[in-house]
């Protein structure tokens, strides 16, 4: 007896709108646990997205390769032959579960994407021989080989597509580059057709969407026009799509389109948020549309199966009032789209690196016979109920569960202070994107002869801190971190007399903002201080009192942090990253180390 597996009804309108649902995620256990096929039943699935810091994570970050990685040194291969061999076998095993939506979709979907090597963005030739490397080892009519979408490379989306090999065209963030690149495949589809060889060949643009916001975003903030902030991506996207129309819809491609090619979609790549303001399916409905693709980290795709509202093709709508808004605002989108290239090959160079050095650190254990470096031993009374507990929770899909937000496995569903406090499961990577903002910061604040850090907060605001403070101890160079978190006199007293408060920043921490110990220490230390704002920095939640009150008393800055996330889960948040910042730690580290975890 068969049970028809219950479709979600959100993303199937979102298909049915038009937008192909896509992945990006890839992982062994995802694929062999039979996750990925159950997205593509229940969840309208319909392709498979990777790139290096995707692999880096699934890698390093789990025990799914362990016996692969030493199968492959024990035959003598180095650490990038390592990672290509698993690389391609993941890449086949999802083709495979993706091939029945390929099949049924006449070839016009049910993709799976692998990428060149970054290193290689500015080089045309490597780039097309690593392209036809990738296509003959992968042997899958599914595959598409991901190409970065820079000046160079252009040649090389050409040149692939008039061999015959699905291209997916990454790293896209001005029109201008897409435009060239749609160029590019136009080319090299006339060659197929007028050499009278199939036009059967499909490709993807990959238009990022959420890091235009990051970094319009902090320029808005300094301008003080933060009334547009949120506009920029959605603007840029669109303004694309519109491009898209022009380019593969009117009379320009009418010919191919009669002659059977397919049109090059546009694909919605960087769609999870990243600040904590955002709803989290913003850069997903507002950019529905014909002929379109989103590709979503699992966070947000989850997101999207419980929140989304499919209300029409959003995408198409004229963005030419943002953009002419962000332009008077002093916004030259050509040099954000510039800056943001740039740092998206560096943000794909750098997990790669750091791929292939923890590959080559297990190879070495492997051909040395080093032993693990971590050992643990359970008592053996012990054993019989944490086994049987493990099994009940892989029998209740505890895991599962846990990441697609299910509050009933801690209580009645609408519980309060339950739905709205599992922000910590996906903080790491919105964090990931104001690393930088965090450093600059930094380099600003010891810039103003700052020394020392003096955080004031209690419970889940103070233990956090306490514990980067202690694990990394005084950072040679940084400023030195100090945490209250006791009303007692003579802590408080034992605080003041340990800093120079001249040159001691405070930092003001509460996610409801009206606590009363913490405000307490705040007034006095203000006062202290002559009440000099530009010494003071708050953290807290949006809209909380002490947002209102930072801002009247001219506190330095204010960071607003994620609402959904509990006091004592919020330490890889703002709570716990502006004063490990502040201390001199490798936020960017800490947060991809976490991700590894």
């Amino acid at each position: 007896m068969s049970i028809e597996a219950s479709v979600n009804q959100r993303l199937a309108a979102l298909t049915e709108a038009g937008t192909s649902v896509w992945l990006d995620q890839i992982r062994r256990s995802l694929i062999e646990g039979g996750e990925l096929e159950r997205l593509v039943n229940e969840d309208s699935l319909r392709g498979v997205t990777s790139n290096p810091a995707i692999f880096e994570k699934a890698i390093l970050g789990s025990t799914d390769y362990d016996d692969q990685v030493a199968e492959l040194a024990a035959e003598g291969l180095n650490a990038r032959q390592i990672y290509e061999e698993i690389a391609i076998k993941d890449v086949q095993l999802a083709c495979e579960v993706l091939r029945p939506v390929w099949d049924d979709a006449g070839g016009a979907d049910g993709f799976v994407s692998l990428e060149v090597e970054p290193a290689v963005a500015h080089d045309s030739k490597l780039t097309l021989e690593q392209a036809h490397d990738f296509w003959n080892r992968v042997d899958r009519p599914n595959l598409m080989i991901k190409i970065p979408g820079t000046e160079e490379c252009v040649p090389a989306i050409e040149e692939a597509i008039a061999d015959g090999i699905n291209v997916n065209v990454t790293l896209l963030f001005s029109v201008e580059s897409y435009t060239a690149i749609a160029e590019a495949y136009i080319r090299g589809m006339k060659r197929r057709h007028e050499a009278g060889e199939s036009v059967d060949v499909h490709s993807v643009a990959s238009f990022f969407v959420s890091r235009v916001d990051s970094e319009v975003d902090k320029r808005l903030a300094s301008s003080g026009r933060e009334d547009l902030r949120g506009t920029a991506a959605i603007a840029n996207a669109r303004a694309a799509y519109m491009r898209f129309k022009d380019m593969f819809l009117g009379e320009a491609y009418a010919s191919l389109r009669a002659a059977g090619a397919p049109v090059q979609r546009p694909l919605w790549a960087s769609t999870g948020v990243k600040d904590p303001q955002y709803p989290e399916t913003k850069y997903v409905d507002t950019l529905v549309a014909p002929h379109t693709v989103n590709t979503m980290p699992m966070p947000t795709l989850l997101a999207c199966a419980e929140q989304l509202e499919v209300t029409g093709a959003t995408a198409d709508e004229d963005p030419t009032a943002d953009l002419n808004a962000l332009a008077e605002a002093g916004i030259d989108m050509g040099d954000v789209t510039k800056t943001l290239l740039k740092d998206g090959i560096d943000k794909f160079v750098e997990p790669f690196d750091a791929l292939i050095a923890g590959v080559e650190l297990a190879r070495e254990g492997v051909v040395t016979g080093r032993p693990p470096t971590i050992k643990s031993v359970i008592p053996d009374h012990l054993e019989p109920p944490i086994v049987e507990r493990v099994k009940r929770a892989q029998a209740e899909d505890v895991a599962k569960r846990i990441w697609r937000k299910d509050q009933t496995l801690w209580g009645e569903a609408g519980t309060p202070e339950i739905a709205d406090r599992l922000g910590w499961l996906t903080v790491t990577d919105k964090m990931l994107e104001h690393a930088g903002d965090l450093a600059a910061f930094v380099e600003e604040v010891r810039a103003d002869g700052f020394t020392d850090v003096a955080l004031l907060g209690m419970g889940g605001s103070s233990l956090g801190p306490e514990d980067i403070r202690r694990s990394f101890g005084d950072i040679p160079g940084a400023m030195r971190l100090h945490v209250l978190d006791s009303t007692d006199p003579g802590a408080v007293l034992a605080l003041e007399d340990a800093l120079d408060l001249q040159r001691t920043l405070f930092v003001v921490s509460s996610k409801s903002g009206g606590t009363v110990e913490t405000l307490s220490h705040m007034r006095y230390f203000h006062e202290k201080s002559g009440g000099d704002g530009s010494r003071f920095v708050a953290v807290t939640d949006p809209g909380s009192p002490l947002v209102d009150l930072a801002r009247a008393l001219g506190f330095r800055r204010v960071f607003e942090n994620d609402p959904d996330i509990g006091g004592r889960y919020s330490v890889l948040s703002y709570f716990g990253l502006v004063p490990a910042a502040l201390m001199g730690v490798n936020v960017e580290a800490l947060l991809q180390s976490a991700q590894e975890a």
